[in-house]
């Protein structure tokens, strides 16, 4: 399962697994929240993982920096091939699964190159303006144009990497509006692919499903008519919607350059981050440092330098 955040990845993931594919389980299994009160049927061990290796070639999942053919190969991320099927193992004992990260956009050629399995892959496509006004809401986040590179970041990321695979792009409107045609439509497209899917309870589906949830709705117009949409934002957009339906080998699309603004962007948010992590790690020690001087401990340094003396 791929799509970035709050583009409706979670309510997908849930109803692929309706059709009988495993989810993670029991104590792994990220517990809903007010965010996604529906649960966002994600692997604790599987996101942590994606954190760590990201951050071991020097990006970080809310502004990734860009990533060319073969960054998978790096060095850096010998240890990471080694654990890799083993943690994932662990997190989907029973096949088949369904695996959704979001972060799996910018990671996709690492667990291709690293898992003993042939990927089926499901894109979900979400209005960006719906993805921005969703993370806002449950991140705090406002700034628009920088959720908007964010957008534009990782599916670029997530389409150059699932070349050769079977696709299918679909929308989140369709899912919403028409879950039980939705779930149809994917059952046939995993069946063609060879997976063992049965037919969705339509009572589960329709109990799982709540369009009040939605609490932002764009249009089309809305995005194609605005001025904080960049050439190649709005491309990426167009392309995005041609690209919706079944690919058995899918092709990866000619998209023009990405928008000059959005390194740019997520770049800002690095040092942000960076700078935010040294104040807290500077936070942390002002106790410990505070303790170290006290004039309590003065005489319990003399007693033990005095001990490691007479130890030699």
């Amino acid at each position: 399962m791929l799509g970035t955040h709050r583009s409706g990845t979670s309510a997908a993931t849930r109803l692929i697994s309706l059709l009988g594919l495993e989810t993670p389980s029991g104590d792994d299994l990220v517990p809903p929240s007010r965010k996604n009160p529906k649960g966002y049927w994600e692997s604790m061990s599987l996101v942590a993982f994606n954190i760590r290796l990201l951050e071991a070639i020097g990006s970080d999942f809310t502004c990734p920096v860009p990533l060319a053919p073969g960054w998978h190969e790096d060095a850096r991320l010998d240890s990471f091939r080694d654990r890799a099927p083993d943690v994932f193992r662990d997190a989907f004992p029973v096949a088949p699964w369904v695996w959704k990260d979001p972060r799996t956009c910018l990671t996709f050629s690492f667990w291709r190159a690293s898992l003993p399995v042939r990927p089926v892959v499901v894109l979900v496509n979400r209005n960006p303006f719906e993805v921005a006004a969703s993370a806002a809401r449950t991140r705090g986040d406002t700034r628009r144009t920088y959720l908007i590179a964010q957008w534009e970041r990782y599916l670029r990321e997530g389409l150059w990497q699932i070349g050769g695979l079977p696709v299918l792009v679909t929308g989140y409107e369709q899912l919403l509006e028409q879950p039980l045609d939705w779930c149809d439509v994917v059952r046939s497209f995993l069946s063609g692919c060879g997976l063992p899917v049965h037919e969705q309870r339509a009572e589960d589906v329709l109990s799982f499903v709540d369009v009040q949830l939605r609490h932002a709705q764009f249009t089309r117009s809305d995005v194609l008519d605005s001025l904080e949409i960049s050439p190649a934002q709005r491309q990426l957009f167009l392309t995005l919607e041609e690209l919706q339906g079944d690919h058995r080998e899918f092709s990866p699309p000619r998209l023009p350059p990405e928008t000059a603004t959005t390194e740019a962007l997520l770049m800002e948010r690095r040092r942000t981050r960076q700078i935010e992590r040294e104040l807290e790690q500077e936070r942390r020690s002002r106790p410990l440092a505070r303790i170290r001087r006290s004039r309590y401990l003065t005489p319990l340094a003399h007693a033990y330098a005095g001990v490691r003396r007479r130890s030699g």
